[in-house]
């Protein structure tokens, strides 16, 4: 007997049931219960997140990458796509989560209802979910707008956006995270748009003047460097020199080269001067999960592939990252679910 997806894909109409099937089984998900966890949006790039961490030592960020929701030909690996980041969230237990980028495929015709219902899925989770975009997330008829649009219909979601200086919408904001018991910010997220068409496949120029600005502001409001992240989907370009420098310089697989498309090394440099950031986090390069110290003193780290759809995935996860409330020490977990 053949199986039932197989009989599915062969009578007229499949294609709608195969979708509301899938749409059943995501909704029937069960919702993730936790301490309340409050968003504060203070612009329309600058948000805070004020958490409860029950008592730890560390805040804790999951990182999920590469998810490739949409795929026409894919909805049950979807459907393991949710079910596996599901399970990492109950079992790690984040105060919150980040997408770096590259969460839809390019494929067109599954857009509406992609947009419509994914950010509600997240939301099941009942934690904070920021969402940075990759280079295939514009495509297939979706721009950036109407994806922002449907992260901000979200209870949960955070993506923000600002002005840049040639006039466009930039989709770069930053994140205050502030545990509730504790007085300041313990630590800030700094969130990119790395681009996706041909000559802008970098964290721009007007983006890195975004940065400078903000955590300038950051340092006159809190009257000290708070220590931060940089999240983004396409690595930098010293990722590649990193790993270039031999095996003892980094920790995890790398199963491909480093696709830093147009990055020309002026992002880290930047970071560096202006000596907030600890840890940059990309996706992008699928079969790549290593994460090593650059010279500069911070810490470059790639996430661990999510995505079920995507063609040769070793077993999918995510990337557990440890902030310390008190001093630097951020530990990285590769976390698959069990």
């Amino acid at each position: 007997m053949k199986p039932q997806t197989a009989f599915l894909h062969r009578h007229p109409g499949s294609q709608s049931l195969t979708r509301r099937m899938v749409l059943f089984t995501l909704f029937s998900l069960p919702v993730i219960a936790m301490a309340e966890n409050k968003i504060i949006r203070h612009a329309p790039d600058r948000f805070e997140i004020r958490l409860h961490s029950a008592g730890r030592d560390s805040l804790r960020l999951l990182q999920v990458t590469d998810l490739h929701l949409g795929h026409t030909e894919r909805l049950l690996k979807d459907v393991s796509t949710f079910r596996r980041i599901q399970a990492l969230v109950e079992q790690q237990n984040p105060d919150a989560v980040i997408i770096t980028g590259d969460c839809f495929t390019g494929d067109s015709s599954l857009n509406r209802m992609a947009l419509a219902y994914v950010p509600h899925i997240f939301d099941q989770w009942q934690r904070p979910w920021l969402l940075v975009f990759g280079n295939h997330d514009p495509e297939g008829g979706r721009s950036r707008d109407s994806l922002y649009a449907a992260v901000q219909r979200s209870r949960w979601g955070v993506l923000g956006r600002h002005p840049s200086a040639d006039g466009q919408t930039a989709y770069d904001y930053q994140v205050i995270l502030a545990e509730a018991s504790r007085p300041g910010p313990a630590w800030e997220i700094y969130a990119f748009d790395s681009g996706s068409e041909p000559g802008s496949k970098k964290i721009s120029a007007a983006g890195l003047a975004w940065y400078k600005q903000r955590s300038d502001e950051s340092r006159t409001l809190a009257g000290k460097t708070v220590p931060a992240l940089a999240v983004f989907h396409i690595p930098l370009k010293q990722y590649h020199e990193l790993a270039e420098e031999g095996r003892s310089a980094i920790l995890g697989e790398k199963k491909e080269p480093v696709c830093f498309e147009e990055d020309d090394g002026l992002a880290l440099e930047t970071f560096a001067g202006q000596g907030n950031i600890r840890a940059c986090f990309c996706g992008h390069d699928h079969y790549n999960t290593y994460y090593g110290r650059h010279h500069s003193g911070i810490l470059l780290a790639y996430g661990h592939i999510s995505g079920e759809s995507t063609r040769w995935a070793w077993p999918t996860g995510g990337r557990l990252i440890a902030l310390p409330l008190e001093g630097d020490g951020i530990q990285l977990y590769t976390v698959l679910p069990h």
